[in-house]
């Protein structure tokens, strides 16, 4: 079947709005999945996804995944890490944690006389 002129003219443009939405898409989907950060692959498609307004569809595919391969029930944790972190306790502040410095000096003299002409001005 031939198309006609008209015909060629409309499946074209469709065909060039079809490429441009996948490669805005691709470029999008690709800038995430190469984004620095440990990540995995499933996690940063999640997060764009849902970056992009298709959180309903995240949920979804996330609870199909869980009642497809539920996580074990039962047993007991493993406590052997456990024995590595030793007691806490409460951090102490000091000037120097908390970011307090000198005061800081001007990088330029000004002389008293621009000073007391700004002053001046503004009354």
């Amino acid at each position: 079947m031939r198309l006609t002129r008209r015909g060629r003219i409309v499946f074209r443009s469709f065909g060039l709005v079809v490429v441009l939405f996948l490669a805005t898409v691709g470029w999008s989907l690709g800038s995430a999945l190469t984004a620095p950060g440990g990540d995995s692959i499933s996690a940063r498609l999640a997060e764009w996804g849902r970056d992009h307004g298709l959180g309903a569809i995240v949920t979804a595919a996330e609870n199909l995944q869980y009642k497809l391969n539920p996580p074990p029930v039962g047993g007991t944790p493993d406590t052997s890490v456990l024995k590595n972190l030793g007691p806490t306790t409460a951090p102490t502040l000091s000037a120097t944690s908390v970011g307090i410095h000198a005061p800081l000096t001007p990088l330029a003299n000004i002389p008293a006389t621009i000073i007391d002409l700004a002053a001046v001005q503004r009354l």
